[in-house]
């Protein structure tokens, strides 16, 4: 009960933490107000989640309709709006068109939408993982931004904060009915573990855009008076 409570209550604070951002000037405004899309997303999904599963009704597929599907396409849009080729955007948004029609060709024929999507969830976060690692490589390679603007870039660790996130969740949904069957006891831990991941994500979110003018204070503070 605490937990969850602290739980619900940690997602809200990153909310409410990225509102400010819409009054004042700064460089990431599409990728703010996408972030500001998920974070409510997040707080409405696992409101409703908790809501539901402390009345034993069976809420797993809000979670499979909008933790899977539609925040894992939010996602992808993010990184949309990131990458700046456009080779690079054609290859988002084909994932994305894929992983959309993946998604309603699954529900239909495979899969009832009132079950949790494990491998639909697999398919994305693998998505997710790779689009993130390919972020990192380039950064490396075309090598734009220096280790100190980096620091206060808060795309960067919305990257950082999202491939931890769903590298945790993806080895947790695509083994948890093994882990399930051979020990309950370990998968109470990886379950605290993915919420603890999920805070983290949800939590950052709402901090990152406050970097760069954390950046312009450290600048003035740090030039000779």
């Amino acid at each position: 009960m605490v937990i969850i409570d602290w739980y619900l209550g940690l997602i809200l604070l990153g909310l409410l933490l990225s509102i400010p951002h819409f009054f004042w000037k700064h460089n990431y405004v599409k990728e703010h107000r996408l972030i500001f899309i998920v974070l409510c997303l997040a707080i409405s999904l696992e409101t409703a989640g908790t809501y539901l599963g402390k009345r034993k009704i069976d809420n797993q597929y809000l979670y499979t309709v909008f933790f899977v599907y539609l925040e894992t396409l939010l996602i992808l849009l993010l990184f949309l709006c990131v990458f700046d080729s456009k080779r690079e955007k054609l290859l988002i948004k084909l994932a994305m068109l894929v992983f959309a029609s993946w998604g309603i060709i699954y529900t239909t024929f495979f899969e009832s939408v009132y079950t949790f999507h494990s491998l639909s969830f697999s398919i994305g976060s693998y998505t997710i993982i790779l689009f993130s690692i390919y972020y990192f490589l380039r950064l490396s390679i075309l090598g734009t931004h220096s280790s100190e603007t980096l620091s206060f870039n808060p795309i960067f660790w919305l990257m950082v904060l999202i491939f931890l996130f769903y590298t945790t969740t993806f080895l947790y949904f695509s083994s948890i009915f093994i882990v399930i069957k051979f020990d309950r006891s370990f998968s109470y831990i990886l379950t605290r573990l993915v919420q603890f991941m999920s805070i983290t994500m949800y939590l950052g979110m709402g901090l990152v855009f406050y970097l760069p003018f954390l950046s312009k204070r450290v600048i003035n503070n740090s030039l000779p008076k």
